[in-house]
C-alpha cells in the first residue's frame, strides 16, 4: 500500500483457532452469537493493537488503566452497532 493515500476502507478480523469470530470494519461490525465467550481474547487483542501502533495519548503508559475491571458489564457488538447506526 502507498503511504500517504487516503483510507478509503479499513477492517480488522479477530479469528480464534482460524475461526474467525468478530470483524470490525469501517462499514461494518459483526460477531458471532457467543462472541462474549471470547471477551477476553478480544481485549487481548485490542491491547495487541494498541502495543503495535500506540494510543495516541499524550500520557506515560502506566498512568492508563490497560485491563479492564473484571465485573464491569460488558456491552454487546449489537449494541455497539445500533449506537454507530450500523446493521449488525
Amino acid at each position: 500500500m502507498e503511504s500517504g493515500c487516503p483510507v478509503q476502507h479499513w477492517g480488522v478480523d479477530i479469528r480464534v483457532n482460524g475461526e474467525r469470530v468478530l470483524t470490525i470494519e469501517s462499514n461494518c461490525l459483526s460477531g458471532i452469537d457467543n462472541i462474549a465467550d471470547y471477551a477476553d481474547t478480544v481485549r487481548e487483542c485490542a491491547h495487541h493493537l494498541l502495543a503495535f501502533i500506540g494510543d495516541g495519548v499524550a500520557e506515560p503508559q502506566d498512568t492508563m488503566e490497560l485491563d479492564p475491571t473484571p465485573n464491569k458489564p460488558m456491552v454487546s457488538a449489537s449494541q455497539i452497532a445500533a449506537e454507530c447506526g450500523l446493521p449488525f
